[in-house]
């Protein structure tokens, strides 16, 4: 009933995120077989019914004892009109997914709402984004898929029922996609990896007891583009970021100017857009600057560029240089974070030798193990390979005396400390 122009038809699949929870966003459809009403999830308002000649859907529910429904994903209908069906998180919407897969959180449901009654009662909790789920024929049992850990599991809804054969049918059907219907078809050598997660015992004991973060300011609120990396010169200037659009940019103090970019083929299609998701189809022409670093000395800037390696770039800024593209032989493909010491030697991470940043969310989902810590030697021009089969290496830090970086791999959770060879240890 909200419905305006800002659920008009858009070019990109991506820019309907922004008001999905505003136009609605049906996933799971089952229709009622005798009275021919189809049964809606909408993953922002919850179960919903519409009848047999379509128009406005009502709500049955939005709650599931006393939790309101934050993410609902897929549902099933038995001949009664009991709706079987899931909520993927009780903390993010479906347009925050990317944080319910990289946390990991355990607050879906799988929930039931009873027509007679109007209630909707709790089945099962502490689920990993819990998924589809489908009614056995007979309607004993149903089977759902838990997405961050790719589980599969069948639940009698009755005492007396046969699982055995159909969740092993299921589980084939999900290993062979015959349809290609999951969006890792496009890769036929997708593998997915373990990851064993640290205990809790490992995780750091300090705390921000201060609330320092909280009580820091806001700047340039919605002014730049997915800004990733920020960096001030030599002189304190800046910041500098690289942004969406493959420009790097500079606040001279009252506002935002072009200092340098990446790729040389720019065009219309590295125009500013309205939506930040609709950057990822070009990003391979454009170029995607990520981390930025200034050599203290010179005053040039050393760019991770996602696409394109290593890069650097004067003072003067403008269009920046290959340093390099490849390690020992291997080329970059998902360069992300770096730092220079003083002999401008180039220490930097490649996320996967697999997977690009425009297909991050395969990379995250498999857990595969490709990712590289690497050095550029700016006298030899050669790059080796420090660390090897890390899972999403992603930002990188030198120590103050260059003795040392730590590093931090995304797809579990772990930040590492490696001392560099030939240079004293830190006190």
């Amino acid at each position: 009933m909200f419905r305006s122009e800002l659920c008009d038809t858009k070019p990109s699949l991506l820019a309907y995120l922004k008001n999905e929870h505003i136009c609605g966003r049906p996933l799971g459809l089952r229709f009622h077989k005798r009275t021919g009403d189809l049964y809606i999830a909408d993953a922002y308002f919850g179960i919903m019914k519409v009848g047999p000649e379509g128009g406005l859907a009502t709500s049955l529910t939005t709650e599931g004892d006393g939790m309101p429904l934050r993410f609902t994903n897929d549902l099933d209908v038995d001949d009664e009109g009991n709706v079987y069906f899931t909520d993927s998180s009780s903390v993010f919407q479906r347009r925050n997914f990317m944080h319910l897969i990289v946390s990991g959180e355990d607050t879906g449901r799988v929930l039931k709402y009873n027509p007679e009654t109007k209630e909707t009662t709790t089945l099962l909790r502490n689920l990993q984004f819990p998924n589809g789920l489908s009614l056995g024929k007979d309607g004993s049992f149903f089977i759902f898929c838990e997405g961050s850990i790719g589980s599969v599991t069948n639940m009698a809804t009755t005492v007396f029922s046969k699982l055995s054969k159909i969740f092993f049918l299921f589980a084939i059907y999900c290993a062979l996609d015959p349809f290609k219907h999951s969006s890792i078809s496009k890769y036929p050598d997708f593998q997915t990896y373990k990851i064993d997660m640290p205990p809790l015992s490992s995780l750091p004991k300090e705390r921000d007891h201060e609330n320092l973060l909280q009580n820091s300011e806001i700047k340039f609120l919605n002014e730049v583009q997915g800004p990733e990396s920020i960096a001030f010169d030599p002189l304190g200037r800046g910041p500098y970021t690289g942004v969406a659009d493959g420009r790097i940019l500079f606040w001279d103090g009252t506002r935002w100017t072009d200092f340098a970019y990446t790729s040389n083929n720019r065009s219309e299609l590295c125009d500013t857009k309205s939506s930040l998701l609709a950057y990822l189809k070009n990003e391979h022409i454009c170029g995607r600057p990520l981390g930025l670093r200034f050599h203290k000395r010179t005053g040039d800037l050393y760019v991770a560029d996602a696409y394109f390696g290593i890069m650097k770039v004067g003072p003067e800024g403008g269009l920046a240089t290959s340093l390099t593209t490849e390690g020992d032989g291997v080329p970059l493909r998902f360069t992300n974070d770096l730092d220079v010491d003083d002999e401008g030697n180039v220490y930097f991470t490649d996320s996967s030798s697999v997977f690009q940043r425009r297909n991050f969310m395969h990379l995250i989902v498999s857990g595969e193990d490709t990712g590289r810590v690497l050095k550029y030697n700016p006298e030899t021009k050669e790059t080796t390979t420090l660390l090897r089969n890390l899972q999403f290496p992603n930002g990188l830090s030198l120590g103050k005396d260059g003795s040392f970086f730590i590093f931090c791999e995304g797809s579990i959770g772990r930040c590492v400390l490696h001392l560099i060879p030939s240079v004293s240890p830190p006190s």
